[in-house]
C-alpha cells in the first residue's frame, strides 16, 4: 500500500517526484518508484527529517517501534498512519508533537477505486493534504475516530464480502455450464454494472430493487427466497462480526504497549 500511495502521488503530480522520499526493505519496489521519479532515502529517520508530511505504511505490529525511532524527527509535522486497528492515541503517545491523521484505505486502491476513511483532530490544511493524497486513488471522507472500527469492518473488510457474492454468481454460472473464466467475467460485470447504477441513479436502493423485480418474474422469485432465508439480516451479521473484531484489535494494540 505504501508504494501504491507514493506512485499515485507522483502520477497525479500532487508533489514533484523528487520531493517524494521513499524508504523500505523491498528494493524492487523502491527501484520501481525511483524510475517514476521518487527519491530513495537511506533510512526512515533521514527521510522523515527532510519531510513535512510523513506517511507511516508499516504493518500494525511494527508501528510502535517505528514511532519510537522517528519520535525526534516528527515535531510539528503531519503524520499519516495506515496501520489498521492502531488508534491515534497509540501513535500520539510516541509522537507527542506531531499532528496525526489515521487512514483506512481498502483493496480498491489497486485499481484506483478505494474508499479511504480518515480521522484525526487535524487543521483544515492538514485535512486538505490528507484528502488530496487518498483522493488520488479513490474517494475519501473524514470521520470522528470513534467510527473507525465500524469503517474498518465495513470498508476495509467489505471488498472480501463482495468477492464472496461475486464468487456465488460465478459458481452458479459454472453449475449451469458456463466456462469458468467467462463465469467470472459475467459475475464481476453484474456487480460493476449494479455499482455504477447506484452511483449514478437518483433512485433509492429499495426503488432500484423494485425497478428490476417485475411482478411474478425471475427477480421476484429470487427475492422471495432471500426474504425467507433472512439474507439481509445474515449478511448484516457478517459485517457486524468484522466491526466487532476491529474494535477488539484496537484494544489489543493498546494492551500490547501497556496502555498509553
Amino acid at each position: 500500500m505504501g508504494s501504491l500511495i507514493a506512485s499515485s502521488i507522483i502520477k497525479r503530480k500532487l508533489f514533484a517526484g523528487k520531493d517524494v522520499l521513499v524508504t523500505g526493505h523491498n528494493k524492487e519496489k523502491l527501484l520501481e518508484l525511483e524510475k517514476q521519479g521518487a527519491t530513495i532515502d537511506e533510512s526512515s529517520v533521514s527521510a522523515t527529517d527532510k519531510s513535512d508530511i510523513v506517511l507511516l505504511t508499516v504493518k500494525p505490529k511494527d508501528i510502535v517501534t517505528l514511532c519510537i525511532e522517528l519520535s525526534e524527527n516528527c515535531n510539528d509535522k503531519l503524520v499519516i498512519s495506515i496501520a489498521a486497528g492502531v488508534p491515534i492515541e497509540v501513535i500520539s503517545a510516541k509522537l507527542r508533537n506531531a499532528r496525526i491523521v489515521r487512514a483506512m484505505p481498502n483493496i480498491g486502491a489497486t485499481v484506483g477505486e478505494a474508499f479511504t476513511a480518515l480521522a484525526g483532530d487535524a487543521n483544515e490544511n492538514d485535512k486538505s493534504l490528507a484528502t488530496a493524497i487518498f483522493d488520488s486513488f479513490g474517494k475519501t471522507a473524514f470521520f470522528d475516530e470513534g467510527k473507525m472500527d465500524a469503517l474498518t469492518g465495513i470498508s476495509g473488510s467489505g471488498p472480501a464480502f463482495v468477492f464472496l457474492i461475486i464468487n456465488a454468481f460465478a459458481k452458479m454460472a459454472e453449475k449451469y455450464g458456463i466456462e469458468k473464466t467467462l463465469a467470472r467475467t459475467i459475475a464481476a460485470q453484474i456487480v460493476l454494472g449494479a455499482t455504477k447504477t447506484v452511483q449514478e441513479s437518483k433512485m433509492s436502493l429499495s426503488e432500484l430493487i423494485a425497478f428490476v423485480a417485475s411482478k411474478k418474474g425471475t427477480t421476484e422469485a429470487g427475492l422471495k427466497i432471500a426474504e425467507e432465508l433472512k439474507l439481509v439480516d445474515s449478511f448484516s451479521q457478517v459485517i457486524d462480526a468484522a466491526i466487532k473484531r476491529a474494535g477488539e484489535i484496537s484494544r489489543e494494540r493498546i494492551e500490547e504497549i501497556g496502555g498509553v
